[in-house]
């Protein structure tokens, strides 16, 4: 423990002798892995849904979902098939962003 660190943990410590102050109101951090709050609250349960279909991309799920399909296949082809010398494995839109979209929309 350097005399740095003991000056800086001095500073911070200065801030619980500060009067209370509404507009600077000071906050405390700790490293244990639960809150000590006074009074608890129950916990709600989130629950997803799959979303409105005629605000997805054209509003039709076969539509979006040959239009995700195509979108995979040609990525794949361009990642395979065009020599690209890697410029293209850490693009934004790549095969695995492709796949994503069409893999995870479950309608029927």
């Amino acid at each position: 423990m350097t005399g740095e660190y003991r000056a800086r943990m001095e500073d911070v410590l200065s801030l619980y002798n500060l009067p209370d102050d509404e507009k600077r109101p000071v906050i405390c951090l700790d490293e244990l892995p639960f809150q000590m709050l006074g009074e608890k609250v129950a916990s709600i349960e989130m629950v997803s849904a799959i979303g409105v279909q005629e605000y997805e991309l054209l509003g039709d799920y076969r539509l979006n979902h040959v239009l995700h399909g195509a979108q995979s296949a040609a990525l794949w082809a361009v990642q395979n098939l065009v020599p690209h010398f890697g410029f293209l494995d850490n693009a934004f839109f790549n095969l695995s962003y492709a796949r994503n979209f069409y893999d995870s929309d479950q309608r029927p």
